[in-house]
């Protein structure tokens, strides 16, 4: 992304950002006479919103995809993902077209799937506060209980805090996994 689309996204958030841009595509195609994706763009918008905030650069990035449009075109895509075999899929076509991934489109397909299993478990928010990881809940959810986890794990009234180090290997996939037991709670 330019400088300025990286401001958009940081400023609004990846998921609004997408959702936006979704918007203002579809505006210009009913504009120029193209045919309207307002069904794909309403289930879009009723999709539960959840803020995924890790320290984990993600991102399409100019020297990966030269082109704007295309790498716009595959945000909206990646941001209108509805399950797990459209991320593999859309895994693929990066791997096939482009080549081998860059760690931050690596990491933009994993914070796909960790949104996918937050929609599911109904949290509305994952983000790092007081050196912990947060998973954050709509007020007056019931949270899991405590001895459902096998990690050190906190509960607040409506946040569930793990412990958190970025520099300890393997975190990434300790919260996806935990996330998948939320899933089935």
């Amino acid at each position: 992304l330019g400088t300025r689309q990286s401001g958009y996204i940081a400023a609004v958030g990846f998921h609004l950002y997408t959702r936006l841009l979704a918007d203002a595509v579809n505006q210009i195609k009913k504009d120029r006479g193209g045919p309207d994706s307002s069904e794909d763009l309403t289930a879009q918008i009723l999709r539960p919103l959840v803020k995924i905030d890790l320290p984990l650069p993600v991102g399409i990035t100019e020297d990966y995809i030269q082109d704007q449009s295309v790498r716009l075109s595959l945000y909206r895509r990646a941001a209108s993902i509805s399950n797990l075999g459209e991320i593999a899929q859309l895994e693929s076509e990066f791997k096939d077209r482009f080549g081998p991934l860059p760690a931050t489109v690596e990491n933009l397909l994993y914070q796909l799937e960790l949104k996918l299993l937050a929609e599911q478990a109904g949290l509305e928010s994952i983000f790092v506060q007081y050196q912990k990881l947060a998973l954050g809940y709509p007020e007056g959810k019931a949270l899991p209980q405590p001895w459902e986890f096998e990690m050190k794990v906190r509960f607040g009234e409506s946040t569930v805090w793990l412990p958190f180090s970025p520099t300890r290997e393997g975190w990434v996939e300790q919260l996806k996994g935990v996330l998948q037991g939320l899933v089935s709670y």
